[in-house]
């Protein structure tokens, strides 16, 4: 007898695999590109990039989630609800063309960093015919060939990248090019993968366009809710701050993107078994998500613990010591990461137990105390405020979330079943190492042991069930 994971686990492991290589991959070219601008340039780049990034998310507002909801009974629906979601998302992405060049234009930008966004804009209309192709991959259980078209993706946008340094390239060709070349491979790649719907049609009546809007909007709201407070205060900052400053506050989310991505896309592809077990097997949907809940407080914790001990010394190594003001506001954003992976579980229930709206109103909340909290102490306080409000929203966001599911939908307790008093514990003691002068020669030794402890115990089973162990393992003969 030995173990070996479920063909679903791995299936849609390689996806998840193949674009966390994706993720690690595209920041080490980012370093290059760092390295290569210094802190003025990036400056400008980063202002740019926090500006398209945030209007970008209309580009795809809702419309991979809507797409695999009313695509999922068969080749026709899901052909309908691709060619639905692929006008409504390009009518959405040159609205958000637009909306780029009035930011711009009214907020009174250096014309470099216009000119850079509009560029970078280019990709609203990529990502337009992305998200619903990428649907429909999801929806068919095709992530391995969604795995092929990412990584040639990326390769065209990571070689025309490195091409442009060696040709030292002004910073505007450094910015748009890549993203020419890669729309370009990424429009062809997606078209023929999805070739086959062409002949499939399928007339919809008004009942269905109606609903498939409703559901855009719903999910387009939760995605745009979560992302304003994690974008919008770059936004925010390279209009009321120096571009130096934006360029500085830039580089952790560099190291936060890579660490983001893994429980963002394992939730992503888990969303079709939510959505079926939410209706068809209650206990083993609680069982899930429990066990997602305690995966992602785990890998949260290690992160930040990770982050606290050798942040600061990775970003010298990696960016250089003109990047050294960026350690700061690692060192504080790094406190976010648990409540952020630990709100990536809870979030799942909502978003797949017909509980999308009280979602997108938690999130509501959440965006708009941020925004606020951004427009107020941004001015006065720069990036610091940022990075702390940062914290401050992901903590009530992971709290609000985890009192919905409670009362609404899957009831568990936060001590009982996922001990995390542990985790709490572990978070105290990092912080008060982190903080405590007198610690600072034993510093890097005690946050490695307290890592160390943490992984102990876990792997001793003392953490896990049996029957959180069987839903990741399969036991089969030898």
């Amino acid at each position: 007898m030995f173990a070996k994971l479920k063909p679903s686990v791995m299936s849609a492991g390689s996806l998840v695999v193949s674009q966390l290589i994706l993720q690690v991959a595209g920041p080490l070219i980012s370093i290059f590109v760092v390295r290569y601008l210094g802190p003025d340039d990036y400056g400008y780049y980063a202002s740019a990039m926090a500006v398209t990034a945030l209007i970008g998310i209309l580009a795809d507002f809702g419309i991979i989630q809507a797409t695999m909801k009313h695509g999922s009974k068969g080749d026709r629906d899901l052909s309908t609800a691709f060619r639905m979601g692929r006008k409504i998302s390009f009518s959405l992405a040159s609205l958000a063309y637009v909306i780029t060049l009035v930011w711009f234009l009214a907020l009174n930008y250096k014309p470099v960093i216009i000119q850079i966004g509009l560029l970078l804009g280019i990709n609203y209309f990529v990502m337009a015919y992305r998200a619903p192709a990428i649907a429909v991959l999801q929806t068919q259980g095709a992530y391995k060939k969604l795995a092929v078209i990412s990584v040639g993706v990326s390769i065209s946008q990571w070689t025309t990248t490195i091409i442009m340094l060696l040709m030292h390239a002004d910073v505007r060709l450094i910015a748009g090019v890549p993203v020419l070349v890669a729309g370009l491979v990424s429009l062809m790649s997606f078209f023929w993968a999805t070739r086959h719907l062409a002949s499939i049609s399928k007339s919809s009546s008004k009942s269905e366009i109606r609903q498939f809007l409703h559901d855009v909007w719903v999910f387009g709201l939760s995605g745009t809710f979560h992302l304003i407070y994690y974008q919008s205060d770059g936004a925010l900052l390279s209009a009321m701050r120096s571009s130096l400053e934006v360029g500085f506050y830039n580089i952790p989310f560099r190291f936060l993107g890579i660490i983001y991505a893994a429980p963002g896309l394992l939730f992503q592809v888990l969303y079709p078994k939510y959505f079926k077990l939410s209706s068809t097997d209650r206990e083993r949907y609680r069982l899930l998500y429990i066990l997602t809940s305690k995966l992602m407080l785990i890998l949260g914790v290690v992160i930040s613990l990770g982050l606290w001990t050798f942040g600061e010394l990775a970003i010298d190594i990696v960016f250089g010591k003109d990047f050294g003001p960026s350690s700061k506001y690692l060192v504080i954003l790094a406190g976010a990461v648990t409540f952020r992976c630990w709100a990536t579980a809870t979030g799942a229930v909502l978003s797949t137990d017909n509980l999308a709206e009280r979602k997108v109103r938690l999130q509501g909340e959440i965006a708009l105390l941020n925004l606020v909290l951004n427009l107020v102490f941004i001015p006065i306080y720069g990036a610091l405020a940022a990075a702390i409000t940062t914290v401050l929203s992901d903590v009530l966001l992971s709290l609000r979330y985890f009192q919905s599911v409670n009362k609404d939908s899957l009831r568990i307790s936060p001590w009982r079943d996922l001990k995390i008093h542990y985790f709490l514990g572990a978070l105290l003691a990092g912080i008060t190492i982190e903080l405590a002068p007198g610690l600072a020669e034993f510093r890097i030794f005690a946050f490695i042991l307290l890592i160390a402890l943490l992984l102990i115990y876990v792997a001793k089973s003392l953490y896990f069930g049996e029957e959180e162990i069987a839903e990741l393992f399969v036991r089969v003969r030898n």
